[in-house]
């Protein structure tokens, strides 16, 4: 991110209630989500539902991309079922 030069802060949470709970307060949306598919708690599919069923979130648009170690094709699949706008795997950072 410091390469791209975006300028803005890159927040992170480490369990998908911190995020949620960060997208309801009156803090400034983030112009793009990345996730890991294994989190704390609450799997990063359960939070992008949690996201797409929050009509308050849902409308403010935000990119969601998953960032994962591994993937089956089932995970791939459920992904972009849940309308993410991708996946990637951290080792090759190749687009599946």
């Amino acid at each position: 991110m410091d390469e791209l030069n975006v300028g803005l802060p890159v927040l992170f949470f480490k369990r998908g209630d911190q995020l949620i709970d960060y997208l309801n307060s009156n803090k400034p949306s983030p112009f793009l989500i990345i996730c890991d598919v294994n989190l704390p708690k609450m799997d990063g599919f359960i939070l992008r539902e949690r996201i797409i069923k929050d009509s308050s979130i849902r409308q403010a648009s935000i990119p969601f991309i998953f960032w994962s170690g591994t993937a089956t094709k089932q995970q791939v699949k459920r992904a972009y079922e849940l309308s993410s706008h991708g996946f990637f795997i951290k080792k090759t950072l190749r687009k599946v």
